[in-house]
Parts: structure tokens; sequence; C-alpha cells
């Protein structure tokens, strides 16, 4: 093989291998050792490689998870209790009266009686009697005051009351109360005190009262009747009379008295 020959192979070759690089075909050339021509054999271009195609899991769409259905606990209303009617509140009528003594001109506060309460041993001889009366000069408010008293030689005691109505559904007493030197003295009733006298059919006596001895400034007392105890006084066809009575030795002032009678309006 001579030159010529030579450098054609070498050029067919660079052709070859500039269209094999440019087309991406392969070729084999064979170049027999005892002949000049060469044979071309040009491999098969090869189909270009496919990206292989995927074979694509189908996505699977996640079953939903399912918040359990609650059955609601149906609402229970409430059982109404019927609204009652309030029962009215009966309305109290309350009566008052006051007794302060500044207008009394008698001895004996109006509305009061005077009768003989106690008599002691020595009353066979002529009577010597208890006092009563407005004094003028000892009281607890204003200038006048309602008092008793007595002394050893007193055999007759005066006790001072008033009646009481019963058809109320109470009766309230207050007052002020002051004493000197009160104390029982031979045969003398150990008796001073302000309180309801109870009289009944029979002419029987209980009390409900205040008892005081001794030497003593004013002081407040009050006594009640409630409406059970006049509902007593009328189904027995009892009295009843409020009381103020000394039979001891000494001296009883009474001031600023004050009754109250309450009724009840339906």
């Amino acid at each position: 093989m001579n030159k010529k020959n030579l450098w054609l192979i070498f050029s067919l070759l660079s052709i070859i291998a500039f269209i094999s690089t440019s087309c991406g075909t392969t070729i084999t050339i064979t170049v027999p050792s005892t002949s000049t021509s060469a044979t071309l054999t040009q491999s098969p271009t090869p189909s270009q490689t496919s990206t292989p195609t995927q074979t694509q899991t189908p996505t699977q769409t996640p079953t939903p998870t399912q918040t359990p259905t609650q059955t609601p606990t149906p609402t229970q209303t409430p059982t109404q209790t019927p609204t009652q009617t309030p029962t009215p509140t009966p309305t109290a009528n309350v009566t008052t009266e006051i007794y302060d003594f500044e207008k009394q001109q008698t001895a004996l506060p109006s509305g009061f009686q005077a009768g003989l309460g106690a008599v002691t041993t020595n009353a066979s001889t002529p009577k010597v009697w208890s006092n009563y009366e407005i004094d003028n000069v000892m009281s607890y408010s204003g200038n006048k005051s309602f008092s008793l008293s007595g002394n050893r030689s007193t055999n007759s005691w005066y006790f001072i009351y008033k009646q009481m109505l019963t058809n109320y559904d109470g009766i309230y007493i207050s007052y002020v109360v002051k004493g000197d030197n009160i104390s029982q003295e031979d045969d003398q009733f150990q008796d001073c005190y302000l309180g309801f006298m109870f009289t009944d059919s029979s002419g029987n006596k209980t009390f409900k009262r205040n008892s005081y001895s001794g030497t003593f400034d004013w002081s407040q007392g009050e006594l009640r009747l409630s409406s059970a105890e006049l509902k007593s006084v009328r189904d027995n066809g009892s009295r009843v009379d409020f009381v103020i009575f000394l039979a001891m030795s000494g001296e009883l002032w009474v001031d600023d008295l004050k009754f109250e009678f309450t009724s009840l309006n339906p």
C-alpha cells in the first residue's frame, strides 16, 4: 500500500469519525492486509436509548380518616317547676298609745283604774293606803312621771290597772322604771312589778310580769303578748289587765309608757 492510498484511508476515516460523532452511529472499518479496498460495515444506528417508561404506581387516594360520628346526646329540657304565686305577706296595722304623763292633770293616767291589790295583817287597824300620783319632780323624759309608794305603816296597797282588749294579733308594751329602796318589811307582800294579769272565768289569776326591788336608776323594760297567747285568752273567756303594783316599802317611778296593738290585714 502506497502513501497515497494510506492518506485516502486516513482521510476517509476522519470523515467517518466525524459523521459517527455527529450522528451517534458506530461504523466498523475492516482493512484487509492484502487489499487496498476497504469494506465499510455500518452498524445499524441503534435506536436512541429512550428513558424507560416508569410504571407509576397509582397514587392511592388516602382513605380519609373518618371522625367517629358521635350520636349527640339529646338536650334534656329541664322540668320547670311551676312558678308559685307568693302568698302576700299580711300588712301589720299597729295602733299606738303613749303615756308620758306630761299633760296628766289627775293622779291616775287616762284609761287606768285603781283597785285594792293587797291587805297586810294589820289591816284591822285604820287603813293606811299606799300612794300613787303624778310626780312633778322625778322623770326620765320631760318633767313628769307616775309613781307608787308605801312604807312600814302601810297596810292597804293599791294596784293600778288597764284592761287590755284581746282582739289583736299581738300586744307590746315598753317603759322605763326607777326604784328607791324597795324592800319588804314586817308582814308586807314581796310584790313590786309591771305585768299582765290573766283572770279566768272562775276568778283565778295568773301573771306574766317583770319584778323589781332595791334601789336602781332608770332602766328599760318591755312586755309582750303573742297571737297565740291572745287567742288562748279569747278561747278561755279570760280577761287580761296591764298592772302596776307595789306592796312593799319604797317608791317606784314609771315613765314613757307605750302600748302597741298589732292587727294583721290580709
